[in-house]
């Protein structure tokens, strides 16, 4: 066992970190693939010097995250992958638990030592002058190129693939929005000299960064480091990124950075690098049906207003469960009948003033036709939808706002705040989808509860079999019983007043 010099519950110190890192390389795997170096032919070594230390590190030292499985593994790295154990030299000499930044620091020491392994062989075998690889110049100058210079290609690339009848995807600013902040927060330098543990001071920030920090006055004009620390000063600081969005924007980074390292000598792989989620990140909070009493309070009240495009919504989300964005994009020529069943399909792209726009959709599978319950038929509504001139049905969101779908949003959380029924992220609009599933779920399996609500199929049986709903299943949604406690009697046609087809057409700017 190595011996440390300063045995203690403070912090790990460098003399320590690679006294250990040096124990550890006697250990099996490593004391078996160091000697494989040695005993490696010249033209091997020479061939495998520049990426050999880098891919042996992070196949052997580094915990990996399989993005499929949502698991790290737990085999692998001088650290366990929970990062709550140590190496059993650190443990045994009395000192604390690794951190994340110990292990960062540790995979850079093994990497370095390994590389100093694998320079004295080649040195051994080709002389003190030995020629660097033809492909070494143009590697190094392709490693020193900058950041935001490699990145900027790629951005414009992803953007234009992922644009659609000439309209920007809001995926695409999400992609340059992620990058922006790595930049700021990271700083801009050559691919070269990034490392391990920027990956993991990314995630940090974005931790501590306000959310919707760009909508916020008091850091308008600020850059998001400044907008970091401008927060923390505030008496009442608002409220920061969740572990789900700060997990979105470290995977697009990834991704990102993926495409940027990919074959470059010099340069690290980030996105293998395992990393912490800080405990600043506010903890992602699951969205809640809404209570029977609840939505019995909203149906009563939306039934005495007369904005057709506020008085729909709360019915039409519960009985279909359609997104919000999905709904107020709805236009007259949506409305269909599939197997003689009344239906809205989203599978075409929206008419405006005689062109074709893209419809966004959030996910492959929300390209779907959704069967509408028996009662939006009984009360009226795709009568009433059918009849409106268009472009859209909810004609009122779309005359004053550049973003249709935000508007609504707010303006029903609002509405549910002033009823006494909304509760911050749980219980909000799109609760309604979960009202909804959990109420289809009583009259059909699962997959097709999946299909019927644009999810994704579950496991490897669930994604054979028609992608659609069959006739039967559609009839069963169709005739399903209305969800048990929810008073609709409001909605009735005898208990309501007539609702005229909104007159105004608006243009294409909405």
């Amino acid at each position: 066992m190595v011996k440390l010099s300063s045995p203690s519950k403070g912090p790990i110190s460098d003399e320590d970190l690679i006294a250990a890192c040096r124990w550890w390389l006697r250990q099996e795997p490593w004391n078996g693939l160091l000697r494989n170096i040695d005993d490696m032919l010249p033209a091997e070594i020479r061939d495998a010097r520049q990426t050999l230390a880098k891919d042996l590190v992070e196949r052997f030292a580094v915990p990996h995250f399989h993005e499929e499985s949502g698991e790290w593994d737990d085999e692998v790295g001088i650290f366990d992958a929970r990062y709550d154990e140590g190496s059993a030299a650190l443990q045994a000499a009395g000192h604390r638990a690794p951190t994340t930044q110990d292990c960062l620091r540790a995979t850079d020491a093994i990497e370095q030592m390994v590389n100093d392994r694998i320079e004295t062989q080649y040195r051994a075998l080709y002389g003190a002058d030995a020629p660097e690889p033809a492909s070494s110049a143009a590697a190094t100058k392709e490693a020193q190129q900058l950041l935001s210079v490699a990145w900027a290609d790629i951005l414009s690339t992803r953007a234009e693939a992922l644009k659609k009848g000439g309209k920007p995807s809001r995926y695409a600013d999400k992609m340059e929005t992620a990058a922006r902040i790595f930049l700021n927060i990271v700083g801009d330098k050559p691919l070269c000299q990034y490392k391990p543990s920027d990956m993991q001071r990314f995630v940090n920030g974005l931790a501590e960064l306000p959310i919707k920090v760009s909508e916020k006055k008091e850091f308008r004009g600020l850059t998001y480091k400044v907008a970091i620390e401008r927060n923390k000063s505030l008496k009442c600081s608002h409220p920061t990124m969740s572990e789900t969005t700060v997990r979105d924007h470290r995977n697009i980074v990834s991704g990102l950075w993926k495409r940027v390292a990919a074959d470059i000598v010099g340069v690290r792989d980030l996105s293998g690098y395992g990393i912490t989620m800080p405990d600043s990140a506010a903890s992602p909070k699951d969205r809640d049906p809404l209570p029977p009493n609840a939505i019995t309070k909203w149906l009563a009240d939306a039934s005495r207003v007369r904005l057709q495009h506020m008085r729909w919504l709360p019915l039409v989300g519960l009985l279909t469960g359609m997104r919000l964005a999905e709904i107020v994009y709805l236009q007259p020529t949506d409305f269909i009948e599939e197997n003689g069943l009344p239906a809205v399909t989203l599978w075409p792209d929206l008419t405006i003033d005689g062109k074709e726009v893209a419809r966004e959709l959030k996910t492959k599978t929300s390209k779907r036709v959704v069967v509408l319950p028996k009662f939006l038929v009984e009360c009226g509504f795709v009568a009433w939808a059918k009849a409106q001139p268009g472009p859209f049905i909810l004609a009122g969101w779309h005359q004053k706002s550049a973003d249709p779908a935000h508007e609504a949003s707010k303006r029903l959380n609002a509405w549910m705040q002033r009823l006494g029924i909304h509760q911050k992220t749980v219980q909000v609009f799109h609760s309604l989808r979960h009202n909804n599933k959990d109420w289809i779920r009583q009259y059909c399996t699962d997959r097709t509860a999946d299909i019927y609500n644009g999810h994704a199929v579950k496991g490897v049986s669930g994604k054979y079999g028609a992608k659609s709903l069959k006739e039967y299943q559609a009839k069963d949604i169709y005739e399903a019983p209305l969800p048990d406690g929810v008073d609709f009697s409001p909605f009735l046609p005898a208990m309501q007043t007539p609702a005229a087809p909104s007159k105004r057409r608006v243009s294409s700017r909405g």
